[in-house]
């Protein structure tokens, strides 16, 4: 909510089939759309474990970020966290998407920014909140 501004991470958890595994919200505080970006990630790698995968897809709408994390260029409050995050995978692909598609994601970080900071919430599945409007094998396109 505005850069800076109250901040809030949401993160969707999906096996290879797209089955939804379960959605955190992180409330952040006053922070800027970046670092919240790169907070989504990292704690979402970080609750990966839970799965026990050793392989990770992580797909977000901001290239900067994605950017950022390959080059382990990220500010120096996260470059800590993320080191620790990803040493327990042995392989990590990084995907860009439109922020069109990110929908889901999206709408998980504006409820987080109503959250105190450092306050998660973690739902096992798909929420009620979140509406299952994606199509499994389905194209989506960005128009101009």
């Amino acid at each position: 909510m505005g850069n800076p501004g109250q901040a809030g991470a949401g993160v969707m958890f999906r096996d290879a089939n797209s089955t939804v595994l379960g959605v955190l919200c992180v409330g952040l505080g006053w922070q800027t759309n970046f670092y919240a970006e790169a907070c989504a990630i990292i704690y979402g790698a970080l609750l990966a474990k839970i799965w026990k995968a050793t392989n990770i897809c992580i797909r977000s709408d901001s290239m900067s970020c994605i950017q950022a994390l390959e080059k382990d260029e990220l500010p120096w409050q996260l470059r800590q966290k993320w080191r620790v995050a990803k040493k327990f995978f042995s392989n990590i692909r990084y995907i860009h998407s439109y922020r069109e598609i990110n929908f889901s994601a999206d709408a998980l970080a504006k409820r987080a920014c109503l959250l105190a900071e450092d306050i998660f919430e973690f739902y096992e599945g798909r929420p009620g909140f979140i509406l299952p409007v994606e199509w499994t094998g389905q194209s989506y396109f960005r128009f101009n």
